[in-house]
């Protein structure tokens, strides 16, 4: 009589296998996320450096003007209802000059863009909320954004961003993760949350 061939998997082996399996999760899965998370202050620098030199372009066209926010680089800008970053109106031939768009948009997130209007990078700890130009003093030491009349620069501000994403983008921009003392192209006001300043491009005042 032929001797039956058994069918299936001992106890044995099932521990076994399972074993194996929850060793290469535990493996792979929190390298897949760090994956994850490295990538984000590279894109964040990518699209900095996009809204830079949408700022540069916009200015070479609009001199001596500088947009006061992503609308001025995406949208026609208007002589009564939009202003410069220095303040003051937009005139006939600055709204003629525009030649945009300067930079091609898409909101990050619809509900950050609908309770604040503006356009948010993502970040390993939430959103960075991009919300407009300022003018900063890149001349002195300081954490955040000084508005002096040294030598200035046309900064993108970015609000609601993680001490811990800030160090990210830090290293990557300056090497250095000083925070308060940094004297780099990226500065920080906040202690666990804040704002973050890059300075751009420099600003020629008219």
């Amino acid at each position: 009589m032929s001797r039956i061939r058994r069918k299936g998997f001992t106890l044995v082996e099932i521990l076994v296998t399972t074993v194996v399996i929850a060793v290469l999760a535990a493996i792979v899965i929190p390298a897949m996320a760090r994956q994850v998370t490295a990538g984000d202050p590279a894109r964040m620098v990518s699209d900095l450096n996009t809204v830079k030199t949408g700022i540069e372009v916009f200015s070479n066209n609009v001199r001596p003007k500088f947009p006061r926010d992503v609308d001025d680089l995406v949208n026609p800008i208007d002589a009564v209802t939009d202003i410069g970053v220095d303040g003051t109106s937009y005139t006939a031939t600055h709204v003629g000059n525009w030649k945009g768009p300067y930079v091609e948009w898409s909101i990050s997130d619809a509900t950050i863009a609908a309770s604040t209007g503006a356009t948010a990078f993502r970040t390993a700890n939430g959103y960075a909320v991009l919300n407009g130009f300022d003018l900063c003093d890149g001349s002195q030491t300081f954490g955040g954004c000084s508005l002096s009349t040294g030598n200035r620069y046309v900064t993108i501000r970015m609000a609601n961003v993680a001490l811990s994403d800030f160090t990210r983008l830090n290293d990557v921009i300056d090497g250095t993760e000083t925070v308060a003392s940094s004297t780099g192209l990226v500065r920080y006001d906040g202690t666990t949350t804040g704002n973050v300043y890059y300075l751009a491009t420099p600003y020629q005042a008219p």
